[in-house]
């Protein structure tokens, strides 16, 4: 990523919290999600290794004591999972004096390899985060960008929020992505469980895909106009705001409380957030004309568990009552007045 250009991240803070109360802080998240641009802006005054860099894979696998203590603290260990015996030292290291916070920034992308080490060897010492490529808030905190547009909306599911399409201008998207999913599946995959059948392997990933650009680059969504044609374009969006929810939650808060509804009679309702004692209903519909029966699903669950707020996010701009205390919102109104 450039260097002239940095969007601040909204979890910053709360790592700037933890490193005040752990000796450790871990940070996990898929690659490109800007785990180590954030670190190094962020804490510029800590020593940064990566362990991708192969001399000093090396050097922390040859002595892991000598590289701990020949470098200067607090330190950022980068893709430590390359590396994990580093983390038994790391202990040792820590357990010298408990109360010597903020000492070690660790990353890692093999998410499943890293946890497990993480909780053999720092339990008790470490906070974890989890870092998601950008959310909308993040966007906007940076720029200003009109989310109400659906084209403009279309065109950041076509990126996937991911750090790189923002800081290059240029970047075609498919042909990072194509990049991205080769490497994904023939380099972490096999690392972590030994994969041989790639083709296969793809078919898992297509159903664990979590974010709207790699979505829609699997079902061949390459403009705003296949967008708008595709049948699984409701799903996409779907998946795009739960994961916003998800974003703004993990950034301000330990857990994300998400649920959802559904009875024997197939009755659904696409979200449920209960914090802070209080319960949403949240309904998402792909449509500019929100209708009465958008709503009935969350009329029923108001009438069998009592909800503090029901809404149906839309993509309509303004606000309309739906009955029953129900309400269509567009998309980014509820959810910064869900978050807020």
């Amino acid at each position: 990523m450039s260097n002239q250009i940095y969007y601040h991240r909204r979890l910053e803070p709360r790592l700037n919290q933890a490193l005040k109360q752990f000796p450790a802080v871990v940070v996990t998240g898929g690659r490109q999600s800007g785990k180590s641009t954030m670190l190094q802006k962020a804490f510029p005054d800590y020593t940064y290794l990566n362990l991708d860099d192969p001399q000093i894979r090396l050097i922390a696998m040859q002595d892991p004591r000598l590289f701990l203590t020949a470098y200067s603290k607090p330190m950022i260990i980068d893709e430590i999972q390359y590396v994990p015996e580093l983390l038994n030292y790391i202990k040792m290291e820590i357990d010298k004096n408990r109360h010597n916070y903020g000492q070690y920034l660790l990353t890692g992308s093999q998410m499943f390899n890293l946890m497990s080490g993480v909780s053999e060897s720092l339990a008790g010492r470490v906070a974890v985060f989890h870092l998601y490529p950008f959310s909308v808030e993040e966007i906007l905190d940076h720029d200003r960008v009109n989310f109400y547009d659906e084209a403009v909306l279309f065109k950041h599911f076509l990126q996937g929020f991911y750090p790189e399409h923002y800081v290059n201008k240029n970047l075609n998207s498919e042909l990072w992505f194509a990049s991205y999913v080769s490497t994904y599946i023939e380099r972490d995959i096999r690392n972590i469980r030994k994969v041989s059948d790639l083709g296969q392997f793809q078919i898992f990933i297509q159903v664990l895909a979590t974010r709207a650009g790699i979505l829609c680059y699997f079902l061949g969504i390459d403009s705003p106009e296949r967008l708008l044609k595709s049948p699984e374009k409701g799903r996409i969006y779907e998946n795009f705001l739960i994961m916003e929810f998800l974003k703004a939650y993990l950034n301000r808060f330990n857990k994300a409380p998400f649920s959802f509804y559904r009875t024997a009679n197939g009755v659904e309702v696409d979200l449920i957030i209960e914090f802070a004692g209080k319960c949403t209903g949240i309904e998402m519909k792909f449509s500019k004309t929100p209708s009465i029966k958008m709503a009935q699903n969350l009329k029923r669950l108001n009438k069998e568990q009592k909800l503090n707020k029901a809404v149906v996010l839309n993509l309509h701009q303004e606000k309309l009552p739906l009955g029953e205390g129900v309400n269509a919102l567009h998309w980014l109104d509820g959810l910064k007045s869900t978050i807020a």
